[in-house]
C-alpha cells in the first residue's frame, strides 16, 4: 500500500514538475503564429549547469537576480536566418526588473512594462518575466515578426501590476544618465557596474537591495552615486561602519552609533568619495571632481528619502 501511495505520489509530482516546464515555453509563439519560419529547437533550462553550458559562463548574472528557469525556441527561415527567443523567469517582478536594468542601452519601445530594442536584440520586462529576442543576421529586414514576437509573449504573460522599485525613483534627476540606473542586491552584479571590492563590503542580500547610477553635468563632469536601503538602522550601520574600514581605512568598528555620519574624502587622484548614513538608507558618490558635488548629492537623496520615510 505505502510502495502504491509513493508511486502515486511521483506520478503527481513529475507531471506538474513537467507542466511548470512547459508553462514557460506555452508563452513563446509557435509556428502557426510565424509564417515562414520553422522551429529549430525548443527546450526549458532551470540548473546552474544547464545555464553556463547555455551561456558560456555568463549565467550568474540571473541567479544573482533569483532566476527560475530559461525557457528557450529558436526558428529559421528558408534564408536559414535564426530568430533566438529566450523568456527568463524569475523569482518576481523586482528581480525581472533587476535583470533588464543590467542594460538599458537602446531605444525605448513600447513592448512590455519596459522595452528596449537595438539592433536585432528586442529586451523586454513584464511580471516576473525578461524576455530577449535575438537576431544576428538579417534584422534590418525582420524588425517586424521581432516585434510582432514580442506583443505575442506580452499578451500570453497577460496582466501585471508592475512598479519600478522604489530606491530608483530616490535617484536624484539632474544630470541623470537615463541608461545607466541599475538595480541589484549581490555583490556580482555590483562588480559589472561600479568595482569596488570582491567581497561583499556592504552585506548586499535580500534585506540590503541597491541602485547606482552614472551621472554626467557640463560643469561637475561624470560621477556615480548608489542608494542601499537595508532592513533596519543596524544593518545600515554595520554595512557603513565596514565601508569606511575598507575603502577610508577609519576603523569604528567600537561604536555603536555616530553623531555626523557624513564622511567625504578626495580618493583616486583628484576626485572625491562622499557617503552619508540617514535611517537605514546607505548614500555614496564616487569619483566626483569636486567636494561640493558629494554635497549637493547626498543631501538631494537625503531630502528625497525625507519625503517617505516621515
Amino acid at each position: 500500500m505505502k510502495s502504491i501511495s509513493f508511486f502515486v505520489f511521483f506520478i503527481i509530482f513529475f507531471t506538474l514538475e513537467c507542466t511548470m516546464e512547459q508553462g514557460v515555453l506555452n508563452l513563446l509563439p509557435d509556428k502557426k503564429d510565424l509564417s515562414g519560419w520553422e522551429e529549430s529547437e525548443r527546450r526549458v533550462l532551470s540548473t546552474v549547469q544547464e545555464m553556463s553550458d547555455y551561456m558560456n559562463g555568463g549565467a550568474e548574472l540571473y541567479f544573482a537576480y533569483n532566476f527560475s528557469q530559461l525557457g528557450l525556441k529558436k526558428f529559421i527561415n528558408e534564408d536559414n536566418l535564426e530568430i533566438v527567443i529566450e523568456l527568463y523567469e524569475m523569482k518576481d517582478n523586482e528581480c525581472a526588473y533587476g535583470v533588464l536594468s543590467f542594460d538599458l542601452s537602446g531605444k525605448r519601445i513600447d513592448i512590455g512594462t519596459i522595452g528596449i530594442y537595438d539592433l536585432g536584440l528586442l529586451r523586454f520586462w513584464k511580471g516576473k518575466y525578461f524576455c530577449r529576442i535575438l537576431m544576428w543576421q538579417g534584422f534590418g529586414d525582420n524588425e517586424e515578426t521581432i516585434f510582432k514576437i514580442g506583443k505575442i509573449i506580452e499578451k500570453n504573460i497577460g496582466h501585471s501590476e508592475d512598479e519600478i522599485p522604489e530606491l530608483v525613483n530616490l535617484l536624484p534627476s539632474g544630470g541623470l544618465v537615463e541608461n545607466s540606473i541599475h538595480y541589484f542586491f549581490h555583490n556580482n552584479p555590483l562588480n559589472n557596474f561600479y568595482y569596488i571590492s570582491n567581497e561583499n563590503i556592504f552585506n548586499l542580500g535580500e534585506d540590503a537591495k541597491a541602485v547606482i547610477a552614472n551621472y554626467e553635468q557640463k560643469d561637475s563632469g561624470k560621477f556615480y552615486l548608489m542608494i542601499i536601503r537595508y532592513k533596519d538602522e543596524i544593518k545600515g550601520f554595520e554595512a557603513y561602519k565596514k565601508f569606511l574600514n575598507f575603502y577610508f581605512n577609519q576603523d569604528i568598528s567600537g561604536q555603536n552609533k555616530i553623531n555626523d555620519s557624513r564622511f567625504i574624502r578626495k580618493t583616486k587622484g583628484e576626485d572625491f568619495t562622499g557617503i552619508d548614513l540617514r535611517d537605514n538608507y546607505l548614500i555614496l558618490v564616487f569619483e566626483a571632481k569636486n567636494k561640493s558635488v558629494c554635497i549637493n548629492y547626498l543631501n538631494e537623496t537625503f531630502n528625497k528619502i525625507k519625503k517617505i520615510i516621515h
